[in-house]
């Protein structure tokens, strides 16, 4: 981010889901094996920080304190203690210039005094490392900075604050955050392996800017077959490129007992020789592999074939026969590109940073997954920017 000189809204940021769950004693709590610290070395600029309220004697009648929890999962990490790590990596030669985003949600119950208590922390410790308005900032504005994402009480008007979260919706829906037009994705209850391929696919479809993922997303209040809700994002005129909202992007997901967070974004097995199958971060680093090498073909622009990966397509890539994980896409537009890679330039809009047009805040588990780190889902996600 150091290299940029955008709009936050306008970048895309690869971040973590529950990004302190790191500890047993269940695996369906589980769902990042490294630090903070190493999250952000490793390129991940969007924190999912959730804590409960916990008193210190049983029967609720001790000094509150804010913990890291997951779910009903302590993660034996207290708020300020977070915080302190992410003020010293801001400070340090390699997070000066950069800005994370911050995103705290309340894990329990009880919350006025959550959100006091929050406020409290930061005011009194370096309330001069957070941005707390309500809309989004240019980068310059908070390189070395931590941008609040706020998930919980909203009755001080500070940070970027979503007016409404649904649970769980399997589609798309959309609202306004920080004065930008926003479209969010977070259907998490998938049940089985078997949904794998359509949880990620629906991830697939807010990477392109005509998706209908845009076109049909509704709002919370509409019903998803409303006249209302098939309008859509606003859209520029008919020659001008469409307007890309923001989008926030869960890859997570997961049910306990039947599909762990681990399994859901890491895939079981030996898919390449047909045991097991893919996880969400491989199928959807390869869709967007597959997205980029079909925006060149000739299904008409705009129309739902050309820019959603299909449940045939991603079928194809669930699992390749072993020689063709090795092959590259083609490139597009005919013209020698060096190393095989794609013309970046001639990337859908959904897909690559623009001036003006909605970025994408990317949630993902266990993030470093896939391996090798050279074949990355977040390298993929920051090249977006350039």
């Amino acid at each position: 981010m150091a290299a940029l000189p955008d709009h936050v809204d306008t970048l895309y940021l690869p971040g973590t889901h529950q990004s302190l769950a790191l500890n047993y004693p269940l695996a369906s709590s589980l769902c990042q094996t490294t630090t903070l610290t190493a999250q952000l070395r490793g390129g991940i600029r969007c924190l999912d920080l959730r804590f409960s309220l916990i008193r210190d004697d049983k029967k609720g009648g001790g000094e509150p304190r804010l913990w890291a929890y997951h779910g009903p999962v302590p993660q034996g990490r207290e708020m300020g203690e977070v915080f302190q790590e992410l003020y010293e990596w801001l400070g340090s030669e390699e997070g000066k210039r950069e800005t994370v985003i911050v995103s705290i949600k309340q894990e329990n119950t009880g919350g006025h005094e959550f959100a006091a208590l929050v406020w409290e922390l930061i005011d009194s410790t370096r309330p001069y490392l957070w941005y707390d308005q309500n809309v989004w900032p240019a980068l310059g504005q908070v390189r070395g900075r931590c941008v609040m994402f706020c998930r919980f009480g909203f009755e001080s008007g500070r940070g970027l604050h979503p007016p409404i979260w649904p649970n769980d919706k399997p589609y798309p829906w959309r609202t306004e955050i920080g004065g930008r037009a926003t479209v969010v994705q977070d259907w998490y209850g998938v049940r089985s392996p078997l949904s794998i391929p359509d949880k990620a696919n629906l991830a697939l479809s807010l990477f392109d800017s005509s998706s209908a993922a845009f076109s049909h997303s509704p709002t919370p209040e509409e019903d998803s077959t409303s006249a209302t809700a098939s309008a859509g994002m606003p859209r520029k005129a008919d020659n001008d490129p469409p307007s890309v909202p923001f989008r926030i992007n869960f890859l997570s997901c997961g049910t306990f007992p039947t599909l762990y967070p681990s399994h859901a974004a890491k895939g079981f097995g030996a898919p390449r020789f047909g045991i097991g199958y893919r996880g969400v971060n491989r199928l959807v680093l390869l869709g967007l592999e597959r997205l980029d090498a079909m925006t060149e073909r000739t299904t008409p622009r705009g129309s739902a074939q050309h820019l959603v990966i299909g449940a045939e397509d991603l079928q194809d890539a669930l699992p390749p026969p072993p020689e063709a994980e090795e092959e590259k896409p083609p490139t597009t537009g005919g013209g020698d590109v060096a190393g095989g890679a794609l013309d970046r330039s001639q990337l859908a809009g959904g897909r690559q940073r623009r001036e003006g047009q909605g970025g994408m805040m990317v949630f993902m588990d266990f993030w470093e997954s896939p391996h090798p780190r050279k074949d990355s889902l977040v390298d993929r996600i920051i090249e977006m920017n350039f």
